[in-house]
């Protein structure tokens, strides 16, 4: 059998709950795809079901390029007919997005390589900022931390160097106070006089940076995965970055192995009282029938609003019906077209679950 391993554990845990047993294993063997397996789903389901767990990795650009065996201790065997595997570090990826400094070593409130190449690449941005390559950097800063996120779903809205506190106090209470604390009125009640002490500071370093980052961790421990395969004729692909994390790549003889992976993890929405996660509402969406694609956003605790993409505009009407059967009000639903889909992330790629009004008009 294969299949989500979520749905597994799930099963798992039912059998549990019910203290069910069996004369022999319901399978023999259970292949994970669609999603991460951890241990912990692992453990449920060779423990409840009772079959051997194997995991597996693939994409739709590759299909599947790596395989558990039996001698492997759950890292992942690389088909290297397939594919060549490579990591990319994410610390290199930082390095257009850096501050920069002045002969006497005090940071420069001037453009990093990223922003700037980005504020070259737009005359409306030049426009709405004509100096911001000057000395007036501030104001495009200003820009990028609250609307730039939005548009280029970057890994962290500051270098990755603040996290790793590359600055003097003095350089660090610069930064904070001119692009964070003079934007924030939270921190201007809380903090009246951050030039005079260092309550700014303490701040950052205990929370602060948690709202300016995110995947913090993944920076530190793990490494993209970049794969290359010649085997596609109509397109192959050298070099790709599949935004997937890994936590080694390693050789053993002639065989490659990559572990700990850190890829698709299926989302999980509330409707009512009930969670569900998204490829149970894809299994629904796809029996309606008419439905090419989705994406949901949670509106509140209990609440959905489902953008779907229905060609047929003839279907409207009762695939709306259909779902408020289901769930009543709990569910608000918007037809698209195809083009309004949004990609989100750190790398840009499609995901079910969507932040709040992330669907735009498409212009």
């Amino acid at each position: 059998l294969e299949g989500h391993p979520s749905t597994l554990y799930a099963l798992a845990q039912y059998i549990q709950k019910k203290k069910l047993t069996f004369k022999k294993p319901l399978f023999n063997v259970f292949e994970s795809t669609g999603e991460v397996l951890d241990l912990k789903k692992r453990e449920a389901i060779e423990k409840h079901i009772g079959c051997k767990v194997y995991d597996r990795y693939g994409s739709a650009e590759f299909g599947v390029v790596a395989h558990e065996t039996d001698d492997s201790g759950h890292k992942l065997k690389v088909l290297d007919s397939m594919v060549i595997p490579e990591v990319f570090e994410l610390s290199l990826y930082s390095k257009n997005h850096k501050f920069k400094y002045d002969k006497h070593g005090n940071v420069l409130l001037s453009l990093t390589n990223k922003l700037e190449n980005i504020w070259k690449s737009r005359p409306d941005l030049q426009k709405a900022f004509p100096y911001a390559l000057t000395v007036d950097a501030v104001g495009f800063w200003k820009w990028w931390l609250e609307w730039g996120e939005k548009e280029y779903s970057p890994v962290s809205l500051f270098p990755l160097e603040m996290i790793e506190n590359n600055f003097s106090e003095k350089n660090l209470q610069i930064i904070l106070i001119e692009l964070i604390w003079k934007s924030r009125k939270d921190l201007q009640k809380v903090i009246e006089n951050p030039y005079e002490t260092n309550e700014i500071i303490e701040w950052w370093k205990q929370s602060g940076y948690l709202d300016y980052f995110e995947k913090v961790q993944m920076y530190s421990e793990n490494n993209e995965l970049v794969l290359t395969t010649l085997t596609n004729t109509a397109m192959p692909l050298i070099r790709y970055r599949t935004g997937d994390m890994i936590g080694e790549l390693s050789y053993e003889g002639d065989s490659c192995y990559i572990s700990d992976i850190e890829g698709r993890v299926h989302d999980m929405v509330k409707i009512g009282n009930k969670t569900y996660p998204t490829h149970y509402l894809q299994d629904l969406l796809d029996r309606i029938g008419g439905i090419i694609e989705f994406q949901v956003e949670q509106m509140n605790e209990d609440k959905v609003k489902l953008y779907l993409v229905v060609p047929d505009s003839n279907l409207h009407g009762q695939i709306k019906q259909r779902l408020s059967n289901w769930w009543d009000e709990s569910v608000e639903v918007e037809f698209i077209e195809l083009s309004q889909l949004k990609k989100v992330g750190w790398r840009d790629k499609f995901r079910y679950v969507i932040p709040n009004q992330v669907i735009e008009d498409n212009v």
